[in-house]
């Protein structure tokens, strides 16, 4: 009997829940079902995959399989017109951006997420992009600005209920000890507190007063 694609994604997610992270079968198990999909030509269910082996390919450090997967993901949703899908897989393409050293190509892949994500209502992917982008802002040496990102960002995945996988949970937590580095945790909790006290929209309106301040990285000695 042909496995389904559904299933073999399901057995992936799966191994996932029960370790924590995307292992070696849980991406070859969706490897396995994105094959079949294409055979199919679901673009739908296809991008739902790419999106899944975008995160997998992060959780292994494997960057340039994740800049892959996420850019075709785009390009599919963008024919489809898919406002949602655009804003989650740009908040994933922050990510891996800003991982690979390009903080400023992170940060306008993220303010863009943002942008989409917040006009389509999708309040718990808003929290996702708003750590990706205080990943982003932390990197061009803005700790401050990251810092109320940083607050925002946790505000909103705790009132979604938004589970981390484990390699996201540990990015902010690295990202968290690094800013309490670079300000000093009284600032630092200062700072997030404001984050944290901003309603959704203002939290994506302040992400936005940002844009003209996160083109090139500041020198290490300034803070925004």
């Amino acid at each position: 009997m042909q496995k389904r694609p559904s299933i073999l994604e399901g057995l992936a997610n799966l191994h996932i829940k029960q370790y924590g992270y995307a292992d070696g079968e849980a991406v070859a198990l969706y490897h396995e079902a994105v094959a079949l999909v294409r055979q199919q030509g679901s673009r739908p269910a296809l991008v739902n995959l790419l999106t899944n082996l975008a995160d997998a390919a992060y959780d292994q450090s494997d960057l340039v399989a994740a800049v892959a997967h996420t850019a075709e993901g785009l390009a599919i949703v963008r024919q489809l017109g898919s406002q949602p899908s655009i804003g989650n897989l740009l908040t994933r393409q922050a990510l891996v951006a800003t991982a690979q050293g390009e903080a400023a190509a992170g940060a306008a892949a993220a303010l863009a997420s943002l942008d989409i994500l917040q006009a389509v209502g999708q309040g718990r992917q808003v929290a996702f992009a708003l750590m990706s982008l205080s990943y982003a802002v932390s990197e061009l040496n803005q700790p401050e600005a990251a810092a109320r990102l940083s607050g925002a960002a946790e505000q909103r995945r705790e009132a979604s209920g938004l589970q981390l996988p484990s390699a996201k949970q540990s990015l902010y937590e690295r990202i968290v000890a690094s800013l309490q580095a670079r300000l000093g945790l009284t600032r630092y909790l200062t700072l997030t507190a404001e984050g944290a006290a901003m309603s959704q929209a203002q939290a994506v309106q302040y992400a936005q007063s940002l844009a003209p301040l996160l083109t090139t990285p500041l020198p290490v000695s300034q803070n925004s």
